[in-house]
């Protein structure tokens, strides 16, 4: 296997878990579990920013791309 295989393969393996984390009534969307500072648990120590998200770390970007073709295909994959 090529290195170029290797990518192409785990591209798509954080496309299937994008895809299966995002589709509604998925076990792992946010909407069915608690978050852990819901929980109680407060981890690291600063306080979370103003978004309560990673873009809210000066300096970060994040960006994203979705595929639409047909009734079948439908992928992303975000970047950081």
């Amino acid at each position: 296997m090529t290195v170029t295989n290797i990518s192409a393969v785990h591209i798509r393996c954080i496309s299937l878990l994008i895809i299966i984390t995002i589709t509604p009534g998925s076990p792992l969307t946010a909407q069915t579990r608690a978050r852990a500072r819901d929980l109680g648990v407060a981890p690291g120590i600063f306080q979370p920013g103003a978004n309560n998200a990673i873009t809210d770390v000066q300096g970060v970007k994040v960006g994203h791309a979705t595929i639409v073709k047909g009734d079948s295909i439908r992928t992303g994959v975000t970047a950081i």
